[in-house]
């Protein structure tokens, strides 16, 4: 029988931990064993009383186990406290403002069946408030097994990049050391980075089985805020040092998908920039993305991308004031697509 440990981490969710929760207390288990780890990020509202009152009269098949961190450590960390708990083989992290649809576990279980070895099911998510699905050309499953086709869905965003809504063979995360890095937020990018780079198989799945929650006053949608900036364009250069990191080691070295995995980093590295013209920051925070810019661009230069190399002076000074432009902020991602194709086109002189 399949075993799926489900990860809820919750922090300042009284106004939807409720609807997360019934969710998944609404699923149909059958042929699974599941269990919800939900994890409490040592939340100052109510929303661990409300799960608790949840759980201790819940009368189903799920095992629900509840932790406790004893200070505040951040969605990174939670995430990864419930890994280290996890006992099933595949692991499925949700958002607790957000919820699952009925019969979600199900659906991914019956397509398990199909695909006993899969090391990744990705369930189609629907934005809660602008109803946009996020595989939105998929109406037919789809099963991948091809190492360099999924690094490119996933670097070129036609794969959905959270980490939420994904069905994760466990000993991958595990064998691999996988985690997600403490004390930043956008957490999810270069984790997924990692992730899909020890993937050898997907499955794609057209229903929505996720339902996004579009949250005003999340860090994701208050970057410019000042007391919010500095943190997150320290933690998209640490990201990239991160994945630097990775490919630098050896650890990925297909140079086909080198300029997909440097544009990958410059889409991120290009939020920082974007972020550093607009609000105050600290002189070590600048300093970092500085150095992690001049690291991006050597690893374009060592791999001889003469045009990706030129593309990524926009990271600086004086072109990145480019992006004061409306009309260049509104190109931006149809120019790395061209620059990515001719990039591409010259794969064979590398």
């Amino acid at each position: 029988m399949i075993s799926i440990s489900i990860v809820i981490p919750v922090y300042n969710v009284e106004k939807y931990i409720r609807r997360c929760l019934e969710s998944v207390m609404a699923q149909d288990t059958a042929g699974a064993d599941v269990e919800c780890i939900v994890v409490d990020d040592c939340t100052p509202d109510g929303s661990m009383a409300v799960a608790k009152e949840m759980i201790d009269t819940y009368k189903g098949s799920i095992d629900f186990k509840l932790l406790h961190h004893e200070k505040n450590r951040g969605l990174s960390a939670a995430r990864n406290t419930g890994l280290e708990h996890a006992s099933g083989d595949y692991i499925f992290f949700i958002d607790s403002d957000d919820w699952i649809l009925p019969d979600s576990i199900q659906y991914f279980t019956e397509h398990l069946k199909e695909h006993p070895n899969v090391d990744l099911v990705i369930g189609n998510t629907l934005e809660a408030c602008t109803k946009k699905r996020y595989l939105e050309h998929l109406h037919v499953p789809r099963f991948i097994e091809d190492k360099t086709e999924i690094m490119q869905l996933m670097t070129q965003e036609r794969i959905y990049r959270q980490a939420w809504n994904k069905l994760i063979r466990k000993d991958i995360l595990t064998s691999h050391h996988i985690a997600f890095i403490e004390g930043i937020v956008f957490e999810d990018f270069p984790w997924t980075f990692e992730l899909f780079l020890h993937v050898s198989s997907i499955l794609l799945l057209p229903l929505v089985t996720y339902q996004y929650e579009f949250v005003e006053a999340s860090i994701v949608n208050t970057v410019f805020h000042p007391e919010k900036a500095d943190k997150a364009m320290a933690s998209f250069a640490i990201g990239v040092n991160r994945i630097l990191e990775i490919i630098l080691n050896g650890k990925h070295n297909q140079n086909s998908l080198k300029v997909d995995c440097i544009l990958y980093m410059a889409q991120f590295l290009n939020k920082a920039v974007d972020i550093f013209l607009q609000v105050p920051i600290k002189s070590e925070t600048s300093k970092l993305l500085k150095s992690t810019r001049l690291a991006l661009l050597k690893c374009s230069l060592r791999n001889r991308r003469v045009l990706l190399t030129v593309f990524l002076l926009l990271l600086f000074p004086p072109f990145c004031y480019l992006q004061r432009s409306r009309w260049f902020r509104h190109h931006y991602y149809i120019v790395s697509h061209v620059v990515s194709r001719l990039s591409h086109a010259t794969d064979f002189l590398h």
